[in-house]
C-alpha cells in the first residue's frame, strides 16, 4: 500500500517524538536510527486479523457472558426446586409419621375388634345354647299344652252342642225337657225318653231374635254316639246342626284342615279327624301334618 504507516518505538532514552522535529522522521525514515518504520504490505494483514480475533474474542466473551447468566439463572431455579423439593420431603416425613401413627392406631382398633368379635363369638354361642334350650321349653309347653287340650277333649266326650234347637222367648225352659223332646220329633229316636242327661243348659247370654246353643252332657257314651250318628244321618233334612263340644283352640286347628278334609273326601279318599287328638288329619291312613 501507498500509505505510510508508522510505529512509533520508544527507545531507552527520553526522546520527544512529537516535535516538530519527530514529525519530520515520517518524511525521512532513515535520519533516525531509533525510529523504526514498517512499510510492508503483510503488516495489514496482522493487523486486520488481530482486530477480527478481538471481535470474535469480544462476541465469545458476551456469548459465554450469556451462557453464564443463563446458568445463573438456571442455577436460581434449581435452588428454588431444591427447597421446594425439601418442603416436599419434609411433608412426605411427616405424612409418614402420621401413617405411622395411623397404622399403629388401626391395629389397636383391629385388636380390639377381634377381641369384641370373639365376645361376640362367645355370647352368640350362648345365645345359640339359650334359643336351642328355648325351642325345647317351647315344645315342652306345646306338649303339655296339646296334652291338656286332649284332656279337655277326653273329658267333654259325652257332650255334644245343638244350634238351632228353638228356645221360647218367655218363661224359663227346661233343657231336658227340650232335649228329649227334640230327640224324640227331630231325630225320630226311640225311648227318646229314656236317654239320661248328665247336664243340659244354654250358653251365652241371652238376647232377643237369636237362639242360644244348648250343650247335652250324656251319662252314657254310647247313648251320645247314638244320637250323634243319628244327627249326621239327617244333616240337610233339620235346621238344627250337632257338632262335639271341643276346645276353641282344637276348633281353630280344625278349621284350617277343614278345605283339606273336604278336597280329600270329594276325590274320594279317605279323610277324618283322630279321636284322642282330634286337631289331627288323616288322608288315608297317613297323617296330615297341619
Amino acid at each position: 500500500m501507498a500509505q505510510c504507516y508508522q510505529r512509533k518505538v520508544r527507545l531507552s532514552f527520553d526522546s520527544d517524538f512529537t516535535s516538530p522535529e519527530g514529525k519530520k522522521i515520517c518524511g525521512s525514515p532513515r535520519s533516525d536510527p531509533n525510529i523504526i518504520t514498517v512499510s510492508e504490505e503483510g503488516e495489514d494483514d496482522q493487523v486486520l486479523e488481530a482486530l477480527n480475533m478481538t471481535e470474535r474474542i469480544a462476541s465469545q466473551l458476551e456469548m459465554i457472558c450469556q451462557t453464564l447468566a443463563s446458568v445463573e439463572n438456571r442455577l436460581q431455579r434449581l435452588k428454588g426446586i431444591f427447597e421446594r423439593f425439601s418442603d416436599l420431603e419434609r411433608s412426605v416425613n411427616n405424612l409418614h409419621i402420621e401413617l405411622k401413627t395411623l397404622s399403629e392406631k388401626s391395629r389397636i382398633i383391629e385388636e380390639k375388634t377381634n377381641e369384641f368379635e370373639k365376645a361376640m363369638d362367645f355370647e352368640n354361642a350362648e345365645l345359640e345354647g339359650l334359643k336351642k334350650k328355648d325351642k325345647k321349653n317351647e315344645d315342652k309347653i306345646k306338649e303339655l299344652e296339646d296334652k291338656l287340650l286332649y284332656q279337655e277333649v277326653h273329658n267333654r266326650r259325652e257332650n255334644l252342642r245343638f244350634f238351632g234347637v228353638p228356645e221360647s222367648t218367655t218363661g224359663v225352659q227346661n233343657t231336658f225337657s227340650v232335649m228329649h223332646n227334640f230327640l224324640k220329633e227331630e231325630l225320630n229316636l226311640e225311648n227318646a225318653e229314656n236317654i239320661e242327661f248328665q247336664r243340659a243348659h244354654r250358653i251365652g247370654k241371652k238376647k232377643p231374635g237369636q237362639t242360644r246353643p244348648v250343650i247335652v252332657r250324656f251319662l252314657k257314651f254310647p247313648e251320645r254316639e247314638m244320637v250323634f250318628r243319628r244327627a249326621r244321618e239327617l244333616e240337610g233334612e233339620t235346621d238344627v246342626k250337632v257338632y262335639s263340644d271341643l276346645p276353641k283352640e282344637i276348633s281353630e286347628r280344625r278349621k284350617k284342615q277343614w278345605p283339606r278334609l273336604k278336597k280329600a273326601r270329594e276325590e274320594g279318599k279317605i279323610a277324618f279327624f283322630s279321636k284322642p287328638e282330634p286337631d289331627q288329619l288323616f288322608i288315608d291312613k297317613r297323617f296330615v301334618p297341619l
